[in-house]
């Protein structure tokens, strides 16, 4: 169910908006789900209905034994002219994962962790000598990286906003400490 959520209760995972498991409907109205547990493999196939309601399906032959280790695959068809945009917004996510994941099917990905001059307790300085030439400053909830907007910081004292924006640096919040919007592109500032 949209916005509807197991992990409300908890800021031990990333989510609890209800949108997660919806989210390839974003660009797709069909896309499958292989869960591979306890040596068992199943595959779904999750559309939208006729009323635009999502259904899910077990495909029929399923479950079958598998060697795999748990986790979950989610495929979708993507056109062929947004492959590029694809891979760039990929590329941009993982980079701040550990362990870094590993891209299959897609020629020449390469997936770098982001390199850090200065780091403490929290936060990071990035190096800005590989490729990061604007001041950004992001705060980071759990493995996603939400920018700061500078003009809600107006408030903070000028000295202080001047030496922050002028770094290229990451600040370390728990899950659940900062609001963010419902589409989880950008920090909530109320």
């Amino acid at each position: 169910t949209y916005f509807e959520s197991t992990k409300n209760d908890s800021n031990d995972f990333t989510g609890a908006l209800g949108l997660g498991s919806k989210s390839p409907f974003s660009y797709a109205e069909t896309f499958t789900v292989t869960s591979y547990f306890n040596g068992e493999k199943r595959t779904y196939i999750v559309d939208l209905g006729e009323e635009g309601v999502p259904q899910i399906g077990l495909v029929q032959g399923f479950p079958m034994k598998t060697d795999e280790p748990n986790g979950l695959e989610v495929q979708m068809a993507v056109k062929k002219e947004d492959f590029y945009d694809f891979q760039l917004k990929a590329q941009d996510v993982y980079k701040r994962y550990n362990p870094l994941p590993e891209v299959v099917g897609v020629p020449n990905f390469e997936l770098e962790a982001v390199d850090y001059l200065l780091q403490g307790k929290d936060w990071r300085v990035i190096n800005s000598n590989n490729g990061y030439h604007n001041s950004n400053v992001y705060a980071i909830q759990g493995t996603v990286a939400y920018p700061i907007d500078r003009y809600a910081m107006r408030r903070v004292n000028s000295d202080a906003y001047d030496a922050l924006f002028g770094l290229n640096l990451e600040l370390d919040f728990p899950i659940g400490e900062l609001d963010i919007a419902a589409n989880r592109e950008a920090l909530g500032y109320d």
